[in-house]
């Protein structure tokens, strides 16, 4: 099928990432990309903190940070700090390269024989948790390993005004009313306002949980609420009382009685929600909570309840649709699933639509829904294991949590689709998602786990294998406590590159 004509529907965070991606991929090509966007749809504008794989988004784009992040609110994000999540006290997931050579396995058997709290495993394995409990940020993974902490509702703007239009993406304001149908899926959709229309070769549903091209098309979307109980939020931004100290690099996730808090600083204000289950509470008790856990006074209308589905579309791409964001799949905002989802389904279609042609056949279709089904899957089992690894029962929330049944193997969901007996086991390897390994061993690691295999010891002996001393590491660990000073404070050095001394 042919790929002259691309139309976008939906603006927002979702749609204009999606039309500076396609933008820069097919720059020079000819192809057409034209986005329609609606004034009368509220946006969400949630999705404020990402992972560090939203950076290669960035340097795709050929961003730098003092182009976009001063016009977003933005900050830096070297980790993401869970308290309350288990009986353990609290640890951190950091981002980046271990801060040293120790083999997770060999760290494990070590620590049998120690005392080894949640923060000293982080600390041992990553560089970045002492500078940024103290509100430091740590320069050598600034380039590379670092998320972010912005403003969607900004980067949505920032995308559509200082990259997309300037690379020659059509912008139209209008609303759907109706979408006409062909043969491959769709050909035009008709806007408020007379005989306005757009037609498209290739369209993208951006539309957020209406799903308004994948609801035409009749796709179904996957339930996953009996695997992600949360199903609300409250949400507010809150002014900062000591901008220096409360400026922290990283997300923090607090768990309450029946969900958990996220506090993400942003430059101007900290985002703040109480994401829960309205089986277990009320949103009334679940408000007063989230105010009893923020401990200032915040008028009642400066709050939003938000109500959302979790789950993903039985196929992302069906006809000559793909969907992108909410009208795709949503986890929840753990580990900010929400931006992660947009820009590697992104990177996934640009795999399968090669910029040298302007066709598409239905083995790419088959190639990407496989692709991100099963990585969005990935994902969403190690959201999961958030819960059911802390072994926390002081609620029934965290109770029947940590009781749950086993996940669903990826295998037996067969609502993941046809896909091509040609494809080869070639294929199959390629797609294999293995960025999680690293996330999983910190998960591990804070809760406490003995992860090694029982009969590891064994091995050892039959292989001559000395565990080396690992003393080491934790004397380098007090090297770094003295030389703390040497890392910029995160406020200091925003006011100095980034934001030009406009710091209240």
């Amino acid at each position: 099928m042919k790929l002259d004509r691309i139309c976008i529907i939906g603006g927002g965070s979702a749609g204009w990432m999606t039309a500076s991606m396609l933008s820069r991929h097919f720059e020079g090509t000819g192809i057409e990309i034209t986005v329609v966007e609606a004034d009368d749809i509220p946006r969400i504008g949630i999705g404020e903190s990402t992972t560090q794989f939203f950076n290669t988004f960035i340097r795709y784009l050929g961003l730098k940070d003092e182009d976009w992040m001063p016009k977003c609110n933005a900050t830096y994000k070297h980790s993401v700090k869970f308290t309350n999540f288990n009986q353990n006290g609290s640890f951190h997931y950091p981002f980046g390269p271990r801060g040293t050579d120790i083999p997770l396995t060999e760290y494990h058997n070590w620590r049998r024989g120690r005392n080894i709290d949640s923060m000293t495993f982080c600390r041992v394995f990553s560089d970045v948790i002492d500078p940024i409990e103290g509100n430091r940020l740590y320069p050598p993974f600034l380039d590379r390993y670092v998320g972010y902490h912005v403003d969607a509702l900004l980067f949505g703007d920032f995308l559509r005004d200082h990259y997309a239009i300037p690379k020659g993406v059509t912008h139209i304001k209008g609303k759907v009313t109706d979408i006409q149908s062909c043969v491959d899926g769709i050909s035009r959709v008709y806007l408020c306002g007379g005989d306005r229309y757009v037609d498209g070769d290739f369209f993208i549903d951006c539309t957020g949980f209406r799903g308004l091209l994948m609801n035409h098309l009749n796709v179904k979307w996957v339930d996953w609420s009996d695997l992600l109980k949360n199903n609300s939020t409250w949400a507010v931004r809150k002014p900062y009382t000591n901008k220096k100290e409360q400026l922290q690099p990283y997300t923090e996730c607090t768990g309450l009685s029946s969900g958990w808090v996220w506090n993400v600083p942003t430059w101007d204000r900290i985002g703040t929600g109480y994401n829960y289950c309205s089986q277990y509470i009320t949103d009334e008790d679940a408000l007063v909570e989230f105010k009893e856990h923020l401990g200032v006074d915040i008028p009642d209308d400066k709050f939003r309840l938000l109500k959302w589905p979790t789950g993903i579309r039985q196929k992302v791409w069906s006809h000559n649709v793909v969907s992108i964001g909410l009208s795709a799949g949503f986890i929840e905002p753990l580990e900010s699933g929400g931006l992660y989802s947009v820009h590697e389904f992104l990177f996934k279609l640009i795999q399968v639509l090669p910029k040298s042609t302007t066709k598409w056949n239905a083995f790419q279709r088959a190639q990407f829904n496989h692709s991100v089904t099963s990585k969005f899957t990935s994902f969403r089992d190690f959201v999961v294991k958030h819960y059911t690894m802390g072994h926390r029962d002081d609620t029934p929330y965290w109770k029947d949590y940590t009781n749950m049944d086993s996940l669903i193997d990826l295998e037996d969901e067969e609502w993941l689709g046809e896909f091509p007996d040609l494809l080869t086991q070639e294929w199959e390897n390629i797609q294999k998602i293995n960025f999680m390994s690293e996330g999983e061993a910190y998960l591990l690691g804070g809760y406490e786990y003995d992860i090694m295999p029982e009969h590891y010891e064994m091995l050892s002996k039959e292989n001559n294998y000395d565990i080396p001393d690992f003393e080491e590491p934790i004397l380098r660990r007090t090297f770094m406590d003295q030389t703390l000073g040497r890392y910029p404070n995160a406020y200091e050095h925003y006011e100095n590159h980034l934001y030009n001394g406009k710091g209240n």
